[in-house]
């Protein structure tokens, strides 16, 4: 298959999904002093917080970050930062679950093509399913992903 084939493939699995995900924020900490947690504590965080997050999760998330390290708008102590980039993984919400937007690495290609052969198909093909495809498909088009994708186009659609 070539380029437009691609293409196409990928663009109906868009359309399938919807807005089933949605935008990934992670959040940067500035200034993590031992004064925050007290002297000798064995707390360590990093200058970024590892998770992602959905709008409505990270807003509580830095809201409590900003009243226990005492910033406010003027000087804050954390900040959100969009989550744009390639993964190794889907991404999802670390608090509710929800699916955020992700671009696969060639070695996230690789272990979705891993998981799709292994797992057996859902029966219908979901906006988050179609979503997951798309991915892949942006990723790598070879014949493996063709038949998942050809697989996954043969069953009926559902909404969740």
């Amino acid at each position: 298959m070539n380029w437009h084939q691609q293409e196409a493939a990928r663009w109906l699995l868009i359309s399938l999904a919807g807005d089933a995900a949605q935008p990934g924020y992670w959040i940067r900490v500035d200034a993590m002093e031992e004064e925050h947690f007290g002297k000798g504590c064995d707390v360590h965080l990093y200058s970024y917080v590892g998770a992602s997050f959905c709008e409505p999760c990270v807003d509580a998330v830095v809201g409590l970050m900003q009243r226990f390290l005492g910033g406010d708008e003027d000087e804050p102590k954390a900040w959100v930062c969009g989550l744009d980039s390639e993964s190794d993984h889907t991404e999802h919400c670390d608090i509710c679950g929800q699916l955020l937007h992700y671009h696969l690495t060639e070695y996230g290609a690789e272990a979705e093509v891993e998981h799709f052969e292994a797992v057996a198909p859902n029966p219908t093909v979901y906006p988050d399913d179609a979503y997951y495809l798309a991915q892949l498909v942006s990723a790598r088009w070879d014949g493996d992903v063709q038949a998942i994708v050809h697989r996954a186009l043969a069953r009926p659609v559902g909404i969740r």
